[in-house]
């Protein structure tokens, strides 16, 4: 027996939709932060999206570029060591001022 809804008529057919088309994958590298796939997406990262979600700031690269994700930590230790190192001397210089 078919099932009712709370008024007892049948339930009307799922309605028809479209076949879902595959859309083209590139691999795409983030000019600037952004999201995409529910994950943060850092400068220099290369990722695969789908052809019609390109955003501003991707930008295509050859599909053989290997693909590669900044994670957070790399993140954190990249700012670290860019502060290091502007906080480094520059070789070459006297220490004592003489």
């Amino acid at each position: 027996m078919p099932p009712r809804n709370n008024r007892g008529a049948k339930n009307p057919a799922a309605p028809q939709t479209e076949p879902k088309v595959k859309a083209k994958r590139i691999k795409v590298r983030a000019t600037r932060t952004g999201y995409y796939d529910h994950a943060r997406r850092r400068e220099g990262d290369v990722f695969i999206v789908d052809e019609c979600d390109l955003g501003t700031w991707m930008e295509r690269v050859h599909s053989s570029t290997p693909e590669s994700i900044t994670t957070a930590q790399g993140a954190i230790d990249k700012a670290h060591d860019e502060v290091l190192a502007a906080r480094a001397p520059a070789s070459g210089i006297d220490q004592d001022g003489l």
